[in-house]
């Protein structure tokens, strides 16, 4: 997301990522330490429905304002990736309810690869 700011004209030194989470709770978690140490008064979050459940999730209890978006399907392509996405999610956002996270990154990296593989194929 960084380079796609930069590279659409946003300065670098306007663009603050973290680089420490690896899934929604933790990639939330981190940018309210940056909200924080930027005195940052709203956040706009891009994402998927269900990262948007997760982080409204993760922001109740913050100042940040909230905004999201919604998918344009121009084609049966792009309902099929939504539809993956959203699936991918579902199990993802299961997963986190009965498993440790150790164990539930493990087999949603499993599950990414997987779908990964299958889709060089098609």
């Amino acid at each position: 997301m960084s380079r796609y700011l930069i590279d659409n004209g946003i300065p670098p030194d306007r663009v603050i990522y973290d680089s420490l989470s690896y899934n929604t709770i933790t990639n939330c978690r981190e940018a309210l330490k940056i909200i924080e140490s930027h005195n940052i008064k709203s956040v706009i979050a891009v994402s998927a429905p269900l990262h948007i459940f997760r982080i409204s999730g993760e922001l109740k209890f913050s100042n940040a304002s909230f905004a999201s978006y919604h998918y344009v399907f121009l084609s049966f392509k792009d309902y099929w990736d939504f539809f993956k996405a959203v699936h991918h999610e579902w199990i993802s956002n299961f997963l986190s309810v009965v498993l440790q996270d150790e164990a539930r990154n493990r087999l949603i990296n499993i599950y990414a690869t997987i779908r990964y593989n299958v889709e060089k194929v098609l």
